[in-house]
């Protein structure tokens, strides 16, 4: 995972086998075939290695102006795989990623049933890895959750290196249940700042399990020669469970509970300022759905027909989402 990731920021040859990673001929002659995705303007968004039914999908970290500007924003949306057919919502995540991984999943979603066709499968029966450093440990989780939600893929596996948070409190629940025992998320700890860049006092958490290991002496933070210089020198045995706690934890999370109920609340207040039922595209949908299905209702005079009585339950069900949103 550490070769694919440094591959999908630097494909050479040379500079690859100087700091120890696998080239792209060594990975040919094991029968790795790799190929390019690319977001909207056609800029790389990382790359897939393909071997029999296992893909491996590494997604680039930040490298221009425009990376870090997309980092910055912050604010929490809802991706459109953790909202439900009745309009419920399961979770937030960050807007300049999500709006990012939007932008490029197009290209590797074409890139995944090309393949699984070739071979008379589908996305869901293969066997698919996630991995990517900073930024691009951000999307290959938004990614991984993304098809898991959409194609039914389980078998997902992903390990990221030294990436920010993305996803907020209720997404990470969301993200857990069918995800969580199958992530790695490899840290400095202590060492590098972008796994801390986006505070968990702001609402926002981690997902999986923390590997944590220490910087090379030789290594700036946060590069991924560091991390790789000291996973590939190490032993089974040298890795052990840490679940101890730092001192700032209970507090953090009390105030990402306090962050999610002023924001929710906030944008209840939002919504009933501006005189509206509904909040996002979908809400909308489904109001104007339990609308029309209560006017249907109104104007229903018997009972006695069965499908009538099969739409007066949807009714009742689709008006007490909309209670609930």
């Amino acid at each position: 995972m550490c070769t694919f990731s440094k591959m999908a920021h630097c494909s050479n040859d040379e500079t690859l086998s100087k700091k120890g990673y696998k080239t792209r001929d060594k990975l040919s002659k094991e029968k790795y075939r790799v190929t390019l995705f690319n977001y909207s303007n056609g800029r790389d968004a990382g790359l897939i290695f393909k071997k029999g039914k296992e893909v491996t999908i590494a997604y680039c970290g930040s490298r221009t102006i425009g990376d870090f500007i997309t980092g910055g924003s912050v604010l929490p949306t809802i991706p459109s795989f953790l909202v439900d057919e009745r309009g419920k919502i399961y979770g937030r995540v960050h807007k300049g990623y999500y709006n990012a991984f939007q932008d490029s999943f197009n290209a590797l979603e074409s890139e995944l049933e090309h393949y699984a066709k070739a071979q008379n499968l589908e996305i869901k029966d293969l066997k698919i890895n996630f991995t990517g450093h900073s930024m691009g440990g951000a999307l290959a989780k938004i990614a991984a959750l993304c098809l898991n939600k959409t194609k039914g893929a389980q078998d997902i596996h992903v390990a990221t290196f030294g990436d920010p948070r993305v996803f907020f409190e209720d997404a990470k629940e969301a993200y857990n249940e069918v995800l969580g025992e199958n992530t790695i998320r490899v840290s400095q700890h202590r060492q590098d700042p972008v796994p801390a860049v986006i505070p968990g006092a702001a609402g926002y958490a981690h997902v999986g399990t923390q590997l944590r290991i220490e910087k090379s002496p030789s290594d700036f933070p946060h590069k991924m020669d560091g991390y790789y210089g000291v996973i590939k020198g190490h032993q089974q045995y040298h890795f052990r469970p840490n679940n101890s706690a730092s001192l700032f934890y209970y507090p953090v999370q009390g105030l990402k509970v306090l962050n999610c109920m002023i924001l929710g609340n906030s944008q209840s207040a939002i919504v009933n300022y501006s005189g509206k039922q509904y909040s996002t595209p979908t809400e909308e949908k489904w109001y104007k759905e339990a609308l029309s299905l209560a006017k249907v209702k109104k104007e229903s005079n018997t009972g006695n027909n069965p499908n009538t009585k099969i739409n007066l339950n949807q009714i009742n069900q689709v008006v007490g989402e909309i209670r609930y949103l």
